[in-house]
C-alpha cells in the first residue's frame, strides 16, 4: 500500500469517527432537551439550548462546573444584540473513549 492510499484511509476513518461520535453526542444530549444539529462533516456539534431555559454561555459553564463537560457557547463569536444565545458547540474530533465518557455521563444528567 502506498502512502497516498494510506493517508485516504485514515481520513476515511476519522470522518467515520467524527460521524458516530456527533451521533452518540447527540443522542445523549437528547437526554436533557438539547437538540443537536448533525454536521454533514467537521470537527463540531452545534446544539441549540433553548429547551434548557439556559442561555448558552449559562448552560456550558453548568455542563463544565456541574459534570465535567466543555461545550463553547457560540455567542463569543459574534455580537449577542443581533445573534442567537442559545447555541453551543461540542468538538467531536475526539476518542471513542472520551465521547463515550460523555455520552455515560449525560445519560444521568437532569436539568
Amino acid at each position: 500500500m502506498n502512502h497516498g492510499t494510506l493517508v485516504r484511509q485514515e481520513i476515511r476513518d476519522l470522518s467515520i469517527l467524527f460521524r458516530e461520535n456527533a451521533a452518540a453526542l447527540a443522542n445523549a444530549l437528547e437526554n436533557i432537551q438539547v437538540q443537536s444539529i448533525l454536521p454533514d462533516g467537521g470537527y463540531f456539534l452545534v446544539c441549540d439550548v433553548s429547551k434548557t431555559g439556559k442561555s448558552d454561555t449559562e448552560f456550558a459553564r453548568w455542563l463544565a462546573t456541574v459534570h465535567g463537560i466543555v461545550c463553547v457557547p457560540m455567542s463569543c463569536f459574534y455580537d449577542t444584540d443581533n445573534g442567537s444565545k442559545s447555541l453551543v458547540r461540542f468538538a467531536v474530533c475526539k476518542t471513542r473513549e472520551t465521547i463515550q465518557t460523555a455520552v455515560n455521563v449525560l445519560s444521568n444528567t437532569k436539568i
